[in-house]
């Protein structure tokens, strides 16, 4: 469901505030780019927000250029180790960093950029993501009650208050959906489907007790 997708991520990004800004700009297309409006509200919330970077690996990082030569994103450590000796031994161009403009559909307006990820960007968010799975799937050195309440932590952040009305007000833009149906339906459905996920994981966890008995009582399963 995109709208949910993209209220998550925008979750990440508004829970990142603390963190510290970075000072660099991505190098970006100006053609692709207008003048952002909205309103003084919403302007001020997405000020706050890493629009120009990814966040990859537990850190936000700057989008990097896509090189003329790359016809399409790989996750070979063959293909990225080609890529760097071809680059080392021609000259190639970098294409700037490319952007999306989130456009409000009630106003016909820009609210914000976003930058479209290379192929750079997208291996190194698949290696992250590689190199991570073994010990997150692995019961023994991150447990299923672990992995639960690390999603309990995520359900209470995004059913605060402040963050359901934050989310209500980028939503409503970016969809351009009255502020009410954003806030009770586009966001709260993902408050739904959270709440229907710790239920069936809190199943796992409570029959993964009970030496995994099934409702048969033959102790399978």
């Amino acid at each position: 469901m995109p709208s949910f997708s993209f209220a998550v991520l925008l979750l990440l990004l508004l829970m990142s505030v603390t963190m510290a800004d970075t000072s660099f700009s991505a190098p970006v297309v100006t053609e692709c780019q207008e003048d952002h409006v909205g309103p003084p509200e919403l302007s001020a919330l997405l000020s706050q927000l890493h629009t120009d970077e990814f966040y990859s690996n537990g850190t936000w990082t700057t989008p990097q250029p896509q090189s003329s030569l790359s016809a399409s994103a790989s996750d070979s450590d063959l293909d990225s180790a080609l890529e760097s000796v071809k680059e080392r031994i021609i000259p190639v161009p970098k294409v700037p960093v490319r952007v999306i403009n989130v456009i409000d559909p009630s106003t016909a307006q820009s609210i914000t950029s976003i930058p479209v990820a290379s192929s750079s960007d997208i291996n190194a968010a698949i290696r992250s993501a590689r190199e991570a799975q073994p010990a997150w799937s692995d019961d023994t050195i991150t447990s299923i009650e672990e992995r639960v309440g690390y999603f309990h932590t995520f359900r209470e952040l995004y059913n605060k208050e402040e963050n359901q009305r934050d989310l209500a007000l980028i939503l409503s833009a970016e969809m351009g959906s009255p502020i009410d149906f954003a806030r009770e339906n586009q966001v709260g459905v993902g408050s739904f489907i959270m709440d229907n996920f710790l239920e069936i994981m809190e199943d796992v966890v409570k029959n993964n007790g009970n030496g995994g008995d099934n409702d048969d009582g033959n102790g399978e399963g």
